[in-house]
């Protein structure tokens, strides 16, 4: 508020002070209003980015966002997995319609909110260059190879020639997402069918909006995870390593 002096100069009259906070609460509730647009708009202009025309989201796929949203997936964590849906082959990146739904690429978000969820173990939360990313891998190969059980000894292949790739001077990072899906095929054959029954459960329950292909495919990365768990098998990926 303003007001004139005596000598004609316009004055400035300092706002009551807030005294119950509401002011402070304000604030907070505009930042989470932008950090939620923000939210829902980078998602929407990534996948629209990377699926093309139609350039408009459905309302199932606002409701997609919504979940996410709901189940505190972090921006970061969705965006890779959308990256990661479209770096697969263009032939699974179509729908009978033609029209591609947000919800196709739930499992490739699960994947990297897992990865996420557990990079921050034991991190400090600060991001790492690659070439460090390279030597925590090799580390976590090295260590497998050296207490690998006979169970996991059928990935030895396959983990062997990621480890040469580590140690190249020219790391390829495209032939290691290979190798992590090559490793993923073998693992299938390691998950006993009770663990599976158990992932199969939880999924129907905590992912009823998804059609049951994707829930499938949900079960079958929680029950690979246990399987990494339980033989302390690497990822082959550079996404894991943050």
């Amino acid at each position: 508020m303003a007001w004139l002096s005596f000598s004609g100069k316009i004055l400035e009259r300092k706002p009551p002070r807030d005294r119950g906070g509401a002011a402070g609460a304000r604030k907070a509730g505009l930042r989470a209003m932008e950090r939620r647009s923000d939210y829902y708009r980078t998602i929407a202009r990534l996948f629209l980015k990377e699926r093309g025309a139609p350039l408009v989201l459905s309302s199932g796929d606002m409701n997609q966002i919504r979940a996410w949203e709901n189940k505190g997936i972090p921006l970061h964590a969705v965006t890779e997995g959308i990256r990661l849906h479209f770096r697969r082959p263009a032939s699974r990146n179509r729908t009978r319609g033609g029209v591609l739904p947000l919800s196709a690429c739930s499992v490739s978000v699960e994947k990297a909110y897992d990865m996420f969820r557990s990079r921050r173990v034991g991190s400090d939360g600060r991001r790492i260059s690659r070439r460090k990313k390279y030597r925590a891998a090799l580390e976590r190969i090295e260590s497998f190879l050296q207490n690998v059980t006979p169970e996991a000894q059928i990935l030895l292949s396959v983990i062997l020639e990621a480890r040469d790739i580590f140690r190249s001077d020219s790391v390829d990072e495209d032939l290691l997402e290979k190798l992590e899906n090559r490793l993923e095929e073998i693992m299938a054959g390691m998950i006993l069918p009770s663990e599976m029954g158990q992932r199969r459960s939880a999924a129907a329950e905590d992912y009823p909006e998804l059609k049951d292909e994707e829930r499938e495919r949900i079960a079958f990365l929680f029950a690979c995870r246990d399987v990494r768990d339980k033989y302390g098998i690497p990822y082959l990926s550079v996404h894991y390593y943050e």
